[in-house]
């Protein structure tokens, strides 16, 4: 949704800023200086352009970005946390050539904060991005970078709130800001969080008939017949959490392997997969290279003869850097032989795992796919045909989505293996005993005509558990029926 002149909005702000940038400009010059800080403006803003940040302003040695405007995206505050580490990894690779060149120290510190904002266009800007955003929420964040250490990244309250479950954050305490009142809690980023499989705390709710559809497609599974199982939604309808259900029943019996796709990563190629091969092998996202490489060799080696010939198309797909052996095979194909290949070797794969215990697939918020996901997914289809393999297609109901037309094509070609279930939104009784299990008390049947507002939920003491906090109850009420996680 794009912005409107002088409009209210929620924003996430990211301020950087080049830590020394005085000495440095003693050290080289003033000519010298002034390409170096452009150079690291330009590294800066590449990362926050890349996902979906808009440079408000770039100011001598600092950059001013915004996340959320012109254009809001449901995972903002992720965003400007994921453009931080990168501009953080790409200093420091930019950082080695110039301490090599000129023995001077590059590092940058940067504060997010996350909060309401007036944001209209700004006619002093460079031109490239003419969007500011003042308030409040401008100038935390102006004070949290400030507080970071060289090479560090810091952020706010809410925006901790936002990205706890996907960041391994550090407490820094409440800091006395200038200009705030009071003191402010600040943290600091220090990695990327692994993905946790959804832990079940509360029964599902209103979904008996969807669990039975799926419950006999398992069931057929195990008895080597392979599925394609579309199950689509709005967000938040519970597409996550009935999986999460049939996960919980089938683990002992069926090998589950997930990938997720993500809204920044559209231009990603293969990133849903990149997710899915490295849970394979048991690896995360800031697991080192080195023991992604040293892991795929041993695990293709345990399934193929050849591995060796097919580890190049494998590395290739996940995104790892290939020796120059492995580079010389794929550099006598072209693309598309390249592709072909690719997509015959991980076919061959799902196949060898099957053979070993019935494989399921899981391809999370498929709707953020890119294009070569589609299509290795697509190519994938057949694998159903030949082995004990599931296909669980999530996505949501857009149609202009290719994962709206990967599953058409898959009922279209595959009509006695495809399955389909589309998810409502629960029925009054089901969303009443949804929202009294998940706060642990009674939600009454008719709420006060004097309160215009949502139904209370009547807490019962001995139902209370000691020691449950507000953040738990709202993480029991995303686990349940209703909620995708």
């Amino acid at each position: 949704m794009a912005v409107t002149t002088g409009e209210r909005r929620i924003v996430s702000v990211l301020i950087g800023d080049l830590v020394g940038s005085t000495r440095i400009a003693e050290q080289l010059g003033p000519e010298r200086s002034k390409f170096l800080v452009a150079e690291v403006m330009r590294i800066m803003a590449e990362q926050i352009r890349r996902y979906g940040g808009t440079v408000a302003q770039l100011r001598g040695d600092e950059i001013y970005a915004i996340f959320g405007a012109p254009v809001a995206h449901e995972d903002d505050s992720e965003r400007a946390v994921l453009a931080a580490l990168a501009i953080q990894r790409a200093l420091a690779r930019y950082a080695e050539e110039v301490e090599a060149a000129y023995g001077v120290r590059l590092a940058a510190r940067i504060g997010i904060n996350t909060g309401p904002v007036v944001v209209s266009p700004d006619e002093d800007g460079d031109g490239s991005d003419p969007w500011n955003a003042l308030g409040d929420t401008v100038n935390v964040a102006a004070r949290l970078q400030n507080l970071a250490p060289s090479g560090g990244i810091v952020v706010g309250m809410q925006t901790k709130r936002q990205v706890e479950g996907c960041f391994e954050l550090e407490e820094l305490g409440d800091q006395e800001l200038a200009g705030k009142s009071a003191p402010v809690p600040t943290f600091k980023v220090t990695g990327v969080r692994d993905p946790e499989t959804l832990v079940l705390q509360r029964p599902l709710v209103g979904r008996d008939f969807e669990l039975t559809v799926v419950e006999r497609t398992m069931d057929g599974l195990i008895d080597g017949r392979g599925v394609i199982l579309s199950i689509m939604g709005e967000p938040g309808i519970g597409k996550t959490r009935l999986v999460a259900e049939i996960r919980s029943l089938y683990r002992a019996q069926i090998h589950f392997i997930e990938g997720r796709g993500v809204s920044y990563a559209q231009n990603f190629p293969y990133w849903p997969i990149r997710d899915l091969v490295r849970e394979w092998l048991g690896v995360g996202a800031s697991t080192p290279e080195a023991r992604v490489r040293l892991e795929l060799k041993a695990q293709l080696a345990e399934l193929f003869d050849d591995a060796d010939e097919i580890y190049p198309f494998f590395a290739s797909l996940i995104g790892l850097t290939l020796e120059p052996e492995a580079a010389e095979r794929i550099r006598e194909l072209n693309r598309e032989g390249v592709q072909h290949q690719t997509f015959e070797a991980f076919s061959e794969l799902l196949c060898r795992l099957a053979a070993e215990r019935p494989l399921c697939l899981i391809l999370e918020d498929l709707h953020w796919a890119d294009e070569a996901t589609i299509e290795l997914l697509e190519a994938i289809l057949p694998v159903t045909e030949e082995a004990a393999v599931g296909l669980f297609l999530l996505y949501r109901t857009e149609r202009e989505h290719g994962s709206w037309l990967l599953g058409e094509r898959a009922r279209q070609l595959y009509p006695h293996r495809y399955r389909e279930i589309e998810l409502r939104p629960l029925p009054t009784d089901a969303s009443r005993t949804l929202v009294g299990d998940a706060a642990e008390g009674t939600c009454p049947r008719r709420w006060p005509r004097s309160s215009p507002s949502a139904p209370a939920v009547t807490r019962s003491s001995s139902r209370r558990r000691s020691g449950t906090s507000s953040s738990a109850v709202r993480s029991s009420a995303r686990t349940a029926a209703g909620s995708s996680a």
